[in-house]
């Protein structure tokens, strides 16, 4: 690299002195003072030295090109796994593409998730707004989903061998708090609305129904059978069955049966 740098000075210098040259061979030519073999002379040598600092150049950004394959830049940031070659090793032999290292892009993360047939139709009514709808995420031991992403792709058809369709969300992580690979659970909002909720612990299951112990007006325990919607941490949805004004048992369910008089006690 130095020594094509050097190269191109030299010939530049040459070409400073063969211009010089040749325009003071010009004047004099058209005086009559030089013969116009001398003439020719200096014009060839000052063609010569521009060909010559033209190919100095040239040989110049070959040399920068050929640095540059020297230093290894990555496409993206991320984290490296191992060295899979070491200082000296030869690479890429005969034009073969040798892996130097891999890299593990973590920030922004993608995440990906699928939805069942049912949640596939529930979201399909929403496809012309759905990518960029928010999606929530959590890991198996964060109470919630403390981290937000967007949907940004889904598949075209529905995989028939599992009835799902693959769904793909990207996350900032910024705070670097998920790793590449972590599993996680992932929650779609399409749209927000007013819902009872209950403790998960409230509901019990009997012949795959669900049910809740609830008080009427004099304490008195009785049976309800409620549908149930998603799950919010440990809440659930309750779509059918119960109205806002009902107080529901959601604890000592073991200790109660129907037509049973309690005493409440607000739940904490």
């Amino acid at each position: 690299m130095e020594e094509a740098q050097a190269l191109v000075e030299v010939r530049r210098a040459e070409l400073f002195k063969a211009s010089s040259t040749f325009e003071r061979m010009q004047k004099v030519f058209k005086q009559g003072g030089i013969s116009e073999l001398e003439f020719i002379r200096a014009k060839s040598d000052y063609e010569q030295a521009k060909a010559n600092l033209s190919l100095a150049l040239s040989s110049l950004k070959q040399a920068q090109i050929n640095l540059s394959y020297t230093q290894i830049k990555a496409p993206i940031d991320g984290k490296t796994d191992l060295n899979r070659v070491d200082e000296g090793d030869l690479v890429g032999v005969l034009g073969a593409k040798t892996p130097l290292v891999s890299i593990i892009q973590d920030n922004p993360l993608y995440v990906i998730f699928y939805a069942s047939e049912t949640e596939w139709l529930k979201l399909k009514e929403k496809l012309d707004v759905a990518k960029g709808f928010q999606v929530d995420i959590g890991t198996s031991e964060d109470e919630g989903y403390p981290y937000r992403g967007r949907l940004e792709f889904f598949a075209p058809q529905v995989d028939e061998s599992s009835a799902t369709v693959k769904l793909r969300a990207i996350v900032d992580n910024s705070s670097f708090s998920l790793e590449p690979g972590l599993f996680v659970k992932v929650r779609v909002k399409l749209e927000q609305k007013e819902a009872l909720v209950v403790p998960l612990k409230a509901v019990f299951n009997l012949q795959d129904a669900n049910f809740v112990y609830v008080l009427d007006k004099d304490n008195l325990v009785a049976v309800r059978k409620v549908n149930l919607g998603p799950e919010q941490g440990e809440e659930v949805v309750v779509e059918k069955g119960l109205r806002p004004e009902d107080k529901v048992l959601v604890s000592g369910l073991a200790k109660v049966r129907p037509g049973m008089q309690v005493i409440p006690k607000q739940a904490e």
